[in-house]
């Protein structure tokens, strides 16, 4: 199996951490590692679990810094505020058997159990009001794309490493630089999944 390293950028230890990391480690995939990157050093009580402290940084600086220390062949980008699905690892590793695939992405769903505001903030985003990037919400059917959010999105390290990482401090706005990237300096494909 390829070694997969998930990277989360924190300010501090949270609830919406901890449920990250709790579905993290429920995930079916067995060959992975997470690094969370919190601003000052912290105790977070789980196995497969390294911490960083990174100072007061953008989540772009975190995350170059998680992928310098990541271990994997295959880097997970999440945010502390977000948690994956139990098949979230294996479904999207299967993607990089095709060479010419450098990142995989796919949509930052409202969960089912969120409280009613919450839901509303997720019909906003996944609405027609979005046009073309409603997929960033909403599950629409695989293909090939020029753009993923960086709260779900897998980078093959050796490609990540040869582009310098996010390298840079804008927030938001890294994802799309790094796939911009991907797409015109590299000539590879991103995949919607």
């Amino acid at each position: 199996d390829t070694k997969i390293t998930i990277i989360i950028p924190v300010k501090f230890v949270n609830d919406n951490l901890i449920e990250c990391i709790e579905n993290c480690l429920r995930l079916d995939y067995d060959n992975f590692e997470i690094i969370v990157l919190p601003d000052k050093k912290e105790f977070i009580d789980f196995p497969k679990i390294r911490v960083i402290p990174t100072g007061s940084i953008s989540p772009s600086e975190k995350r170059d810094i998680g992928a310098e220390n990541a271990t994997g062949e295959i880097l997970a980008f999440i945010d502390d505020d977000a948690y994956p699905a139990k098949d979230w690892l294996l479904h999207s590793i299967k993607h990089f058997d095709n060479v010419n695939v450098a990142a995989v992405g796919g949509p930052g769903v409202t969960p089912s159990n969120d409280t009613l505001s919450q839901k509303a903030s997720g019909l906003v985003f996944s609405s027609f009001a979005l046009g073309p990037f409603a997929y960033r919400y909403v599950p629409q059917k695989m293909r090939d794309i020029d753009d993923l959010p960086s709260c779900n999105m897998f980078v093959r390290k050796s490609i990540f490493e040869k582009l310098g990482g996010f390298g840079t401090d804008f927030w938001p706005g890294e994802d799309t630089k790094l796939c911009m990237d991907i797409i015109k300096k590299m000539n590879m494909r991103i995949v919607y999944s």
